[in-house]
């Protein structure tokens, strides 16, 4: 293939039924926290099967939020150093202190038996992150949780779409799960994110945390006392992480493309399984046999992974690491532990292109590149 523009890593699937949304959303008036975000809220719930769905302004309020409730606040919450910064960031702004837990190397995710080995006294929550959109090992790590009377959240950034055993997440019975509708993911609202529960009480906090700590947002305070619009009684102290109408209007859009976007990602995904397998010098995605993936992300494990991503980048090939462990972040380093699975693992993965529109031959092409390497450095 006779490469002329560079392949991205992640290209968002935007077109006009977001624009008509939006349009929509203009006419009405209403911009902010309102109609759209409500009927994204519950086309979410729908879709995921949990009792609620709460929409704010990113992933990482959506995250601090759900410790916030929880009150984690001077206790351990232990998640995995192989993340975005953001899920252990919420865990420091909401006052926990993190615990790490290394990984399982074949599919990235929480290790389960290394999770028993750092539950102690303190212990207050477990934050699993679905790797790449690979759901965790959910049946045993809430078995533990239940044993030892801790909470999980789980940080779905990556896996809305995903299934475990049957069951979409966001439904899997742990007390509340986060997703990201960042622009690189399988769905955008641009920045976005939304918390699911099953739970009325914590359903109930969540709203009021997300607005200032007030009982009613200004959109619910119209609808059900227009005499007395204004009115309303601040009792806690929260944040301004809500999302707003115009977000929610890309993502109701989103949500009806999402099912044409993950087959043509599990199909992009399964098809670069096929033509890599073959190649010694790398380790293709382990995806376990009770779960589907949401395709987000396709990363092997690989020999020389530098000079591989330089490489592919001198032929017009976009990549990542995903992720630099955040226990070897600066910001990180009184919490610094040893991790031998994940210090060894981050220096091997690579992302590689994925994406909706990505053509058959980009993707041939894209593979073509990676023979080449290894062929010539053998």
């Amino acid at each position: 293939m006779e490469q002329q523009i560079r392949i991205p890593l992640f290209k968002p699937h935007l077109g006009e039924e977001e624009l008509d949304q939006i349009r929509e959303t203009f006419k009405s008036g209403w911009v902010g926290l309102g109609p759209k975000t409500a009927e994204f809220e519950r086309l979410i719930a729908e879709y995921t099967g949990a009792n609620h769905a709460i929409c704010t302004n990113s992933c990482t309020s959506a995250l601090h939020l759900a410790l916030e409730v929880l009150g984690v606040s001077g206790k351990d919450v232990l998640l995995p150093s192989l993340t975005f910064v953001a899920t252990a960031h919420a865990v420091l702004h909401a006052g926990g202190k993190p615990v790490w837990v290394d990984v399982d190397e074949e599919t990235l995710c929480l290790s389960p038996d290394a999770l028993r080995k750092k539950i102690g006294r303190n212990s207050a929550c477990i934050v699993p992150v679905h790797y790449a959109g690979h759901p965790c090992e959910m049946d045993e790590i809430l078995e533990i949780a239940e044993e030892k009377g801790i909470h999980v959240v789980e940080d779905a950034a990556q896996a809305f779409g995903a299934e475990y055993r049957g069951k979409k997440v966001g439904s899997l019975g742990s007390d509340m799960t986060c997703f990201s509708f960042h622009a690189t993911k399988n769905i955008t609202t641009g920045e976005g994110g939304a918390i699911t529960t099953d739970s009325g009480e914590l359903n109930t906090k969540l709203r009021q945390y997300r607005f200032l700590g007030a009982d009613r947002d200004t959109w619910t305070r119209l609808k059900e006392a227009r005499e007395r619009y204004w009115h309303f009684i601040c009792e806690d102290v929260g944040y301004k992480y809500y999302m707003n109408d115009i977000a929610a209007a890309i993502g109701i859009a989103q949500l009806q493309k999402l099912p044409v976007i993950l087959e043509r990602k599990t199909y992009l995904f399964n098809r670069y399984t096929e033509k890599l397998k073959a190649i010694p010098h790398l380790r293709v995605p382990t995806i376990h046999p009770h779960v589907k993936p949401s395709a987000y992300s396709y990363v092997i494990k690989c020999e020389r992974r530098d000079e591989l991503m330089a490489f592919l980048s001198e032929k017009g090939i976009t990549t990542g690491v995903h992720y630099m462990p955040v226990h070897l972040q600066p910001a990180y380093k009184r919490y610094r532990k040893k991790l031998p699975v994940t210090e060894k693992i981050w220096q091997q993965i690579l992302t590689l292109p994925l994406y909706y529109t990505l053509k058959e031959e980009e993707q041939d092409y894209i593979v073509e590149m990676i023979e080449e390497f290894y062929r010539h450095r053998q």
